[in-house]
């Protein structure tokens, strides 16, 4: 049967093992990016060819591990999002749309609030929205925000997702998105129809 050389990134130790289906344990490895290298053997331990297989993986950082000494929001270690902080001015009102989420306890700087229902007026035409507060968010879901504060921080936790969602009428966007007339944004604490040339950057939402 085939044996299989194995040692992980520069280390100088080579591990035999059968082919057998057995796993290979990484427990040993720190959090962040590592190599795996393989090459083939006999069943008596004789290389069979020089040829070296490697594979990359990442062992990613528990919620209360993670390093993020450059404040960048990313992981020094293992390069996950693990926060996001934006500059803001109290007593005004945002949007938000974040590719993961936060328990009430890491969420500073802000309330945050979903739509619960528009006013409109006699001809059906928005008025002004109602808003209930959350204490926790969820990824990929817009919200409105009121800062309380210069600087809103938020602390991820759980898995991101790759696409940003809508709420009652709430669409978020991770990416600068274009926003067609007609719709609406959050400006000066006001809501404002949108004409041409309208748009978002990352992370905001607009409203339908």
């Amino acid at each position: 049967a085939h044996k299989l050389y194995y040692w992980f990134d520069d280390a100088t130790t080579r591990n035999l093992m059968d082919i057998d289906g057995t796993e290979i344990n990484v427990s040993a490895l720190a959090n962040g990016h590592h190599t795996l290298h393989a090459m083939l053997a006999d069943a008596k331990g004789n290389v069979m060819s020089t040829e070296e297989q490697t594979a990359d993986f990442v062992i990613v950082c528990p919620d209360d591990e993670h390093v993020d000494a450059n404040s960048d929001g990313v992981c020094d270690v293992c390069d996950e999002l693990v926060s996001y902080t934006r500059t803001t001015t109290a007593d005004r009102y945002g949007t938000i749309c974040l590719p993961k989420g936060a328990t009430a306890g890491n969420i500073t700087g802000a309330t945050f609030y979903s739509i619960a229902c528009k006013r409109v007026n006699a001809n059906n035409e928005p008025t002004s929205i109602v808003l209930e507060e959350v204490s926790n968010i969820e990824a990929g879901k817009p919200y409105i925000f009121l800062a309380s504060g210069t600087e809103l921080h938020v602390t991820y936790s759980g898995q991101a997702v790759a696409e940003a969602g809508s709420d009652n009428g709430l669409v978020g966007s991770f990416e600068y998105c274009d926003v067609a007339e007609g719709l609406y944004l959050i400006s000066n604490n006001k809501l404002v129809k949108c004409g041409p040339g309208c748009s978002i950057v990352g992370n905001r939402a607009y409203i339908d």
